[in-house]
């Protein structure tokens, strides 16, 4: 399969040839949506948690968990979106799966907070600029890319 022509700057045709007679032919089209990575790569996975007979991983109705307890999924790898396998779709299957991740180790006394520890801040006067962008180092929320520049280069805090 080829892209037949170009008629100024867009395709007007799909070259296709068969595989036994090498007979070529040429399909009218204007667009072409090409999917890759329809395999579900989840050899790792064979004899640890349930796998459908593709090879994609079973999770329960409307969640993520697996078979495995703890074993969490979410991806265009699993069955949640087996026939469409959109990017979108293993994008928020994966949100879910974090989230998921999160709520179960809460659930089971996994989860361990980090705190950073308290530290004097060095105290800045405010420039011209500071006070024309809207911007206090001091604040929790600031708004602008000048706000994150500033706090990522002189605030000892976490961004």
């Amino acid at each position: 399969m080829d892209i037949a022509s170009y008629n100024k700057g867009q395709m007007s045709g799909i070259l296709l040839r068969k595989v036994d007679t090498r007979e070529e032919s040429v399909l009218e089209a204007k667009g072409l949506f090409y999917g890759i990575g329809h395999s579900s790569n989840s050899q790792l996975l064979e004899g640890q948690v349930e796998l459908h007979n593709s090879g994609y991983v079973i999770v329960e109705a409307d969640s993520t968990r697996t078979s495995v307890e703890g074993v969490l999924a979410g991806s265009s790898r699993c069955t949640v979106d087996h026939e469409w396998r959109q990017a979108i779709t293993a994008a928020g299957s994966g949100c879910i799966a974090a989230l998921s991740v999160e709520r179960y180790l809460v659930g089971n006394n996994l989860l361990i907070e980090f705190h950073q520890p308290q530290r004097e801040e060095v105290k800045k006067e405010l420039t011209d600029r500071d006070v024309q962008e809207g911007f206090d180092i001091t604040l929790t929320k600031n708004r602008g890319q000048y706000a994150l520049r500033k706090a990522y280069h002189e605030s000892p805090r976490l961004i």
